[in-house]
């Protein structure tokens, strides 16, 4: 879905709400909407169904929440706004490879 700045923060240690925050930035608001529901209709195809998921007819802040894993898809002014990096900073970065760069390497 060509999400932007997809970050997946560690935050078991610090965090009693999750594991792992994923933070992904979209163009716009349908694009946030899309990201949103792709990654809710991905993992329901997996297994997963998410408890909560808000914001997403907005597309400013879009968050779907699966227990141990918590999505957030933003606008960029949102995302840099909130800087959930700085707020959860204490977490860690979890190192991971996107589609682009698995098509990259191979």
């Amino acid at each position: 879905m060509k999400a932007e700045d997809v970050v997946v923060l560690d935050v078991a240690e610090v965090s009693p709400l999750a594991e792992y925050f994923v933070l992904a930035t979209g163009t716009g608001p349908r694009h946030v909407n899309a990201l949103a529901q792709d990654v809710v209709r991905t993992l329901k195809e997996m297994g997963v169904r998410s408890y909560s998921e808000d914001g997403f007819a907005q597309g400013t802040w879009a968050v779907a929440d699966f227990g141990p894993l918590v999505v957030h898809c933003f606008q960029r002014a949102a995302r840099e706004f909130y800087d959930l990096e700085m707020l959860w900073g204490d977490g860690k970065k979890v190192r991971w490879k996107g589609a682009a760069e698995k098509r990259a390497s191979a």
